[in-house]
């Protein structure tokens, strides 16, 4: 497990604080992998999100890349967790290794289709410099790349 602070935080101060639960996928075919892109905020993340109440890890990596990128996948492997420590928030990320199966249709929500979410097929290469070097207009831009970054070559 990664641990990550804001500045002068330390995990008394966030003591009762409940979680934001997330599973991230690091989604794997035919030697690159799939980012998405929100090109509104020109954000790149891997595709994952919240738990839903009486869903496990696995079930919510598999729905959310389906949503997402429209892909179907196959759990490959459960790799990092990445925890990170605000003064308001509390954020648990579990990152999965995936192998793309078929694709299907994606299911945007109305945020994700605003943000005009676009899958991307990356290299190794690649994914390791947009992950590195945030270019997003999103104010916690830069907080984001760097928890992706870390889970997903923490992961591999």
């Amino acid at each position: 497990m990664i641990e990550i602070f804001a500045d002068n935080i330390n995990k008394e101060d966030v003591k009762g604080i409940k979680p934001h639960i997330g599973a991230r996928a690091i989604l794997k075919k035919d030697n690159q992998y799939l980012l998405v892109h929100a090109k509104k905020l020109n954000l790149f993340t891997l595709p994952g999100g919240g738990v839903e109440e009486g869903e496990s890890l696995e079930e919510a990596v598999l729905r959310e890349v389906r949503e997402e990128t429209g892909y179907s996948a196959k759990v490959l492997k459960k790799g990092e967790t990445v925890v990170e420590y605000f003064v308001d928030s509390v954020w648990i990320n579990h990152y999965f290794v995936l192998e793309a199966k078929e694709q299907v249709e994606a299911n945007l929500t109305k945020e994700e289709v605003d943000l005009d979410l676009r899958p991307v097929w990356m290299t190794l290469e690649d994914v390791l410099d947009v992950l590195g070097e945030d270019q997003s207009t999103h104010e916690h831009g830069q907080a984001i790349s760097n928890r992706e970054f870390l889970g997903f070559t923490q992961s591999l």
